[in-house]
């Protein structure tokens, strides 16, 4: 089937998508765990290649005492920010990553990439993948130096798709965390499956919201509650910068380095059956774009879209991504008990 056709099957489908999900869904309560999971906004100033000093927001989460445990640093995708790993509850079903792993023993910090949310705005053409690169080298940097109040031994970093990439630049280049979380992204070159005739015009500015039917199109397949692209066009959306979309683009045509021939230490790679934008069919091969890493775990997660956490099967593969840190990184807590 070729792009087009799907695109334009994907549209016919929509409809009935959106006509379920105009009301934002009904939240449940949270659990005994969750409630008592801390939070903490925190910032850090970063030197970026222009000799600037740019400040980058973030969110602590965490449950009990936050010395000695290992952090994951979170890195969201394009058009989102630090919230798509803090969705809320949906019909009893829970879509916060950040509160899970809080709840089993990890403290996560889930930034809002340069450009986006509360961390400052340059140019939009400015903020790239290697620029990005360089920012979560110093924050890694400063989160070992104890200069957040807590000094951290070990550190995992996560992405989700553009967030991906920039993890994948960062410990490519410095190799400055312990491990290495990929969810929607893939190394191997392959075409773009994305109208460019809907890109092209919204390209014209140096930072753009992509529409919300063109997100639910791009983001959601399988196995997902029908409220939940509502609520993600509503409360989860954040603005593109241009000179990070035209680098990831070139990355998935193979036109712009990645850096992961450069990444060491241990790698999962979590690919998603329905990824409109990362082929499944190429899942078998990512192992072989890390060949410096001292490991590489690759695993399909089956009836599902681009965005991992806000599918019904989210939690099952967190349980995996758990148990890989634990086993590769360490650290952790028997669930609820930390």
């Amino acid at each position: 089937m070729s792009h087009h056709t799907r695109f334009i099957r994907s549209i016919v489908s929509l409809a009935a998508v959106l006509s379920l999900s105009l009301a934002l869904p009904a939240q449940a309560s949270r659990t005994q765990c969750e409630d008592g999971v801390t939070t903490r906004p925190v910032t850090f100033s970063v030197v970026l290649p222009d000799n600037n000093t740019y400040q980058i927001a973030g969110y602590f989460y965490w449950r009990g005492q936050l010395e000695g445990k290992v952090l994951q640093v979170a890195l969201h995708g394009g058009s989102y920010n630090h919230k798509y790993w803090d969705a809320n509850e949906i019909d009893g079903h829970q879509y916060s990553y950040a509160r899970y792993m809080a709840c089993r023993g990890y403290a996560v910090l889930a930034i809002d990439n340069l450009g986006v949310g509360e961390s400052s705005k340059p140019d939009g053409d400015f903020v790239t993948a290697p620029v990005q690169a360089v920012a979560l080298h110093q924050i890694v940097g400063a989160l070992r130096a104890g200069e957040v109040g807590t000094s951290f031994r070990k550190i995992v970093l996560v992405g989700h798709s553009m967030g991906s990439l920039q993890a994948i630049f960062e410990q490519g280049t410095f190799n400055d965390a312990d491990g290495l979380v990929v969810t929607g992204w893939e190394n191997t070159p392959h075409p773009v499956n994305l109208p460019m005739e809907v890109f092209g015009p919204l390209m014209a500015n140096p930072y753009f919201a992509v529409p919300g039917w063109m997100r639910t199109i791009m983001f959601y397949a399988g196995e997902f509650d029908p409220g939940m692209p509502g609520y993600d066009n509503q409360d989860l959306v954040g603005e593109v910068p241009r000179g990070l979309f035209t680098y990831a683009i070139g990355s998935l045509l193979g036109l712009a380095p990645t850096h992961s021939e450069g990444v060491r230490g241990p790698v999962l790679v979590v690919c998603d059956e329905h990824d409109l934008l990362m082929p499944v069919s190429l899942a078998a091969g990512e192992a072989t774009t890390y060949p410096s890493a001292s490991s590489v775990t690759t695993h399909v997660v089956y009836g599902t879209g681009h965005d991992l956490n806000l599918h019904l099967t989210n939690l099952d593969e967190w349980a995996r991504i758990t148990s890989w840190i634990r086993e590769n990184v360490g650290g952790g807590a028997e669930d609820g008990a930390n």
